[in-house]
C-alpha cells in the first residue's frame, strides 16, 4: 500500500522531470533496502513500463530503471532479460512517432536520448554476454541471441562520452565469435531460419556499434574486426540472399565499410548476380536494402557508342544541322547514376506531395535505358526494379513504371523478356494465404524472436512484428512500407507490359504458352468445369502440371480477369506462325468464341484473326458485328449468303 501511494504521488503530483527522477530513484532505493528478494523492485519497474507516461518522464526514468534491473540480475537473470528487453521496446515505440526514413522501425530505440551509468552498462552487457551459442543447449538459445542483438547496440551507444571503448570492443568480438560458430555449422540444404535470423541480427548489431565508434574516433583494431565481419556477412548473403534480415544486416554493414574504403565483396559482378532478384521482390525493405548494397560500389561508366560520337571538330566539317538530336546522348557521359536514382525512388515515401518527383525519376530512368548506353548489369537492375515498383501500394506510379519498361525493351529486349517470363512464372504459382495482422503483443524476447523469424520465413507477409508501425502509418494517412500490392494486381500490370511489347510473347513463347495452358488447366477450368473446352482440349495430357491450386485460393472474377489479360496479350502478337504450339492456341481461342462474356469472345476473335491467313482481315467487321451485345440478329441479316455475292469468297465460306 505504501509503494502504491508513493507511486501515485510521484506520477500524478510529481512536478517537473528532475523531481520525478529523484523521487523515482528514492523509491527504487527503498525497495533495495527493504526487500532482499527484489520482488518489490521488479513490481515497481513493471509499473513504470506499464504506466502511460509522457515521453520526458520515460526518458528520465530509463536510467533509474536500468540501474534497478542491474540489481535484479544476481537474483533472477531471466527476469532481468525480460525487463531489459521491455525497456528497449518501450523506447522503440516512443521513437516510432518521429519521422525518420533512414531508420528501420526495429532500430528506432537508437534515437533515444537516454544515457546509462558505466557500472550499470557493464553489468547489463555481462547479462548479454553470458549467452553463448556454443554452450546454450536450451531450445530458446536462438531467442537469447536475438535478445542480445537487440540490446547490445543500445547499451553501447546510450552512454557517456570520452571513454576507452573497451566494452564496445568486447561486444564486437563476442558477436563475431558467435557468428563464426553458427556459420561453421550451417551445412543444411534447407535454410534454418531459427539460426539465420539471430545471426543476421547479430551482424546488424555489429554494424550499429562499429558505425557509432567510427563516427567518434578511429582504431586499427576496429578496421580488422570490420573486415572480418564483411567476410562473415557476405558468406551469409551468398547462402541466403532471399532472407530479409540477412539483406538488412549487409546493407547496414555497407555503410560502415564505406568509412573504411572497403566493400562487402571484391567482385561486383558476383554481388549483382546474387542480389538482382531481390529488386523485384514484393517486400519494400528487401528492395531498399539490396539497392543500398549495390549503391555502395563505384558507379560504372556509360557504354560509349562510337557511332554517336561527334567528330566534326576534328574533321573540320560542319556540325550536325540538328544539334538537339545529339544533345541527350552527349549528356550521358561519365559515370551512370541509375542505381542512385533507383535508390531515391525506393527511399521516397509515395504520397501526393512526392508522387510527381517519383514519376519524374522513373521516367528519366526509362529514357536513359532508351539510349542503349546502360551497362548490362544496370539494365538488369532497372528491369528488376521497375517490376518491383508494381508492388508499391501506390497505383499512380504503375503507369510510369510500365512506360519505362517499354522504353527499356527497345534496346534491352532479351533482358526484359527473361525477367518478365520469370515474374509471370512466379505470380502464377499458388502461395500460402497471407497471415492476417493480429493483436499479438511482443512483451518478451522469445515472442519477439518468433515474430522476427515469421517475418523472414513469410517473405514479409507476416507483419505482426510491425503491427504498431502499420497502425501508426494508418492513423497518419500514409502508405505503410510494410504493405504491398496484391499479387493479382501485379500480375495484371505485368501482362499489360507484355501486351504492349508483343515481342516478349513471340520470343519467349516456349515459356509463356505452357504458363497459359497451365492457367487454363489448373485455375480457369477449376471454376468452369462444364466448359466444353475442358473436355475437348485434354490439356492435362499435353502439359502435365503439379500445381496445387485450390478453389478457395481463387475467385471466379479473378480467373476471368486473368483469362482476359492473357487473351489481350496474344491478340497483340503479329506473325503468329513463330509461336510455340500455334495450332493448340488456335483451338483454345475457338472455344472462347461462345463465351458468355462478350469481351472475352471479341478478344478471342482478334486472336483468331491474327493467327489466320491475312485474307480473313476483310471479314473482321462482319465477324465483330456477330459478337456485339444484342446485335446478333441484325448482324446475321447483313451477311450475304447468296453464292453469287462476292462479299464472301467461295473458298472462305467453309
Amino acid at each position: 500500500n505504501f509503494l502504491f501511494t508513493v507511486w501515485n504521488l510521484t506520477f500524478i503530483h510529481g512536478g517537473d522531470d528532475s523531481f520525478f527522477q529523484k523521487r523515482f530513484h528514492d523509491i527504487l532505493n527503498f525497495c533495495r533496502e527493504k526487500d532482499s528478494k527484489k520482488a518489490y523492485l521488479v513490481l515497481i519497474i513493471e509499473m513504470f513500463l506499464d504506466t502511460n507516461l509522457d515521453t520526458n518522464a520515460k526518458q528520465k526514468g530509463v536510467p533509474v530503471v536500468l540501474s534497478g534491473i542491474s540489481d535484479i540480475i544476481e537474483v533472477d537473470r531471466e527476469k532481468s532479460r525480460i525487463l531489459l528487453f521491455r525497456v528497449v521496446r518501450m523506447l522503440s515505440r516512443e521513437a516510432i512517432e518521429k519521422e525518420n526514413a533512414d531508420v528501420f522501425p526495429q532500430d528506432c530505440y537508437l534515437l533515444s536520448d537516454a544515457f546509462i551509468d558505466k557500472k550499470v552498462r557493464v553489468s547489463l552487457l555481462d547479462l548479454c554476454f553470458d549467452i553463448n551459442v556454443q554452450t546454450v543447449t536450451d531450445q530458446r538459445g536462438p531467442a537469447y541471441l536475438s535478445f542480445a542483438a537487440l540490446c547490445i547496440p543500445f547499451l553501447c551507444i546510450a552512454t557517456e562520452e570520452d571513454r576507452s571503448y573497451k566494452e564496445e570492443k568486447q561486444s564486437l568480438k563476442w558477436i563475431l565469435d558467435n557468428v563464426a560458430w553458427i556459420l561453421s555449422s550451417q551445412r543444411k540444404l534447407e535454410p534454418d531460419y531459427q539460426q539465420i535470423v539471430p545471426t543476421a541480427l547479430l551482424l546488424d548489431a555489429f554494424s550499429t556499434v562499429a558505425g557509432a565508434i567510427r563516427q567518434k574516433c578511429q582504431f586499427s583494431w576496429l578496421r580488422k574486426l570490420v573486415s572480418c565481419c564483411a567476410s562473415h556477412t557476405w558468406a551469409l548473403v551468398k547462402m541466403y540472399p532471399e532472407s530479409l534480415w540477412v539483406t538488412k544486416s549487409a546493407a547496414s554493414l555497407c555503410k560502415v565499410l564505406c568509412y573504411h574504403d572497403m566493400r562487402i565483396h571484391d567482385d561486383i559482378n558476383t554481388v549483382f548476380e546474387v542480389l538482382l532478384p531481390n529488386l523485384s521482390n514484393e517486400n519494400h525493405y528487401q528492395r531498399l536494402h539490396s539497392l543500398q548494397i549495390l549503391n555502395s560500389y563505384p558507379q560504372l561508366p556509360y557504354i560509349v557508342n562510337h557511332a554517336d560520337l561527334d567528330l566534326s571538330d576534328d574533321l573540320d566539317e560542319e556540325s550536325d544541322k540538328n544539334p538537339a538530336s545529339t544533345k541527350n546522348v552527349s549528356e550521358l557521359n561519365g559515370c551512370c547514376d541509375i542505381i542512385d536514382t533507383l535508390l531515391k525512388i525506393e527511399s521516397t515515401k509515395p504520397n501526393v506531395e512526392t508522387e510527381r518527383a517519383i514519376i519524374s525519376m522513373i521516367t528519366r530512368a526509362g529514357l536513359i535505358s532508351k539510349s542503349g548506353r546502360l551497362p548490362v548489369f544496370y539494365a538488369e537492375t532497372l528491369a528488376n526494379h521497375l517490376i518491383g515498383i508494381f508492388h508499391l501500394k501506390y497505383s499512380s506510379l504503375w503507369s510510369a513504371a510500365s512506360s519505362a519498361l517499354r522504353e527499356l525493351s527497345k534496346e534491352y529486349l532479351p533482358i526484359l523478356c527473361s525477367k518478365i517470363s520469370d515474374t509471370l512464372s512466379n505470380l502464377l504459382c499458388p502461395i500460402v494465404a497471407q497471415v492476417e495482422d493480429t493483436t499479438s503483443t511482443c512483451t518478451d524476447p522469445y515472442t519477439h524472436h518468433d515474430l522476427c523469424v515469421a517475418w523472414d520465413v513469410s517473405k514479409g507477409r507476416d507483419r505482426r512484428l510491425f503491427r504498431l508501425e502499420i497502425n501508426s502509418d494508418s492513423k497518419n494517412g500514409v502508405v505503410s512500407p510494410f504493405l504491398s500490392t496484391d499479387r493479382e494486381s501485379v500480375l495484371v500490370e505485368v501482362l499489360k507490359v507484355v501486351q504492349a511489347v508483343p515481342e516478349i510473347t513471340a520470343k519467349h513463347s516456349r515459356r509463356i504458352v505452357p504458363m497459359f495452358v497451365a492457367f487454363l488447366q489448373n485455375q480457369y477450368y477449376l471454376f468452369h468445369d462444364s466448359d466444353p473446352g475442358a473436355r475437348e482440349l485434354k490439356l492435362d495430357k499435353l502439359f502435365p502440371d503439379d500445381s496445387n491450386w485450390q478453389k478457395d485460393m481463387l475467385s471466379r472474377k479473378m480467373v476471368n480477369q486473368r483469362l482476359l489479360s492473357f487473351l489481350n496479350m496474344f491478340a497483340e502478337v503479329k506473325g503468329s506462325q513463330q509461336l510455340f504450339q500455334r495450332s493448340l492456341l488456335l483451338s483454345i481461342f475457338k472455344t472462347f468464341l461462345s463465351h458468355q462474356d462478350a469481351n472475352v469472345a471479341r478478344v478471342a476473335l482478334r486472336c483468331i484473326l491474327n493467327f489466320s491467313s491475312p485474307r480473313f482481315d476483310k471479314y473482321s467487321t462482319i465477324l465483330n458485328n456477330l459478337l456485339k451485345q444484342d446485335g446478333l440478329r441484325d448482324a446475321l441479316l447483313m451477311i450475304p449468303i447468296s453464292p453469287e455475292s462476292d462479299v464472301i469468297q467461295s473458298d472462305d465460306r467453309e
